[in-house]
C-alpha cells in the first residue's frame, strides 16, 4: 500500500497553497464519521489550508451540492483533496482514488482531483452494509489520515 503522505507529495507537489479539503459525513452512521473526525482533526492542528466538514458543520447528502458550488466559486482553480469512507468489497483499508468521485447519496454529484478513501462498507445482495467496521477502527483510520495530511501539507511548506 502506497504511503498516504507520499502519494499526496506525488499528486499535488507544487501545489499546497492552492489545495481544498473536503471532508465528507455526518454521525448518523459510525462509518460516515470518517470524514468529520478527519475534518476536525486538521483545523486542530492548524494545517494552513481550507478545510470543509468537521464535527462541528457535517458536509453530507442535504449540503453536498450547495458546497460543492460554494468551492467551484470560492477556490475557483482550486485543487480538491475530498475525504471520505467508501465501499468496497475489502473493508478496513486505506487508499488514494485519483480524478471526481461521486457519492452514493448523490451519484450525480462529482467532485475531487482525488480523494483518501477508507474502505469501510461491503456491498452484499446490491445493498450497502454501513456498520462493519467499530468505531476505534474509523477513529484510527482518521487519525492515520489526519497524520498523513499533516505531514504532506508541512513537507510542501518547508520546500518553499
Amino acid at each position: 500500500m502506497e504511503d498516504l503522505a507520499s502519494g499526496l507529495i506525488k499528486r499535488f507537489k507544487g501545489l499546497a497553497d492552492r489545495i481544498v479539503i473536503l471532508c465528507v459525513g455526518d454521525d448518523r452512521v459510525v462509518t460516515d464519521l470518517l470524514g468529520p473526525l478527519v475534518g476536525t482533526g486538521l483545523k486542530c492542528a492548524g494545517v494552513n489550508a481550507y478545510v470543509y466538514g468537521s464535527l462541528d458543520y457535517f458536509i453530507n447528502g442535504s449540503n453536498l451540492k450547495q458546497t460543492i458550488t460554494h468551492l467551484q466559486k470560492k477556490h475557483f482553480g482550486a485543487k480538491v483533496l475530498v475525504i471520505d469512507s467508501a465501499e468496497s468489497d475489502e473493508i478496513n483499508y486505506i487508499g488514494i482514488k485519483d480524478g471526481k468521485i461521486n457519492f452514493f447519496s448523490k451519484p450525480d454529484l462529482f467532485v475531487g482531483d482525488s480523494a483518501i478513501l477508507a474502505y469501510n462498507m461491503k456491498r452484499e445482495n446490491g445493498k450497502i452494509k454501513l456498520n462493519q467496521v467499530g468505531y476505534s477502527q474509523i477513529e484510527q483510520q482518521a487519525k492515520i489520515i489526519t497524520n498523513s495530511v499533516v505531514k504532506f501539507l508541512n513537507y510542501c511548506y518547508e520546500q518553499y
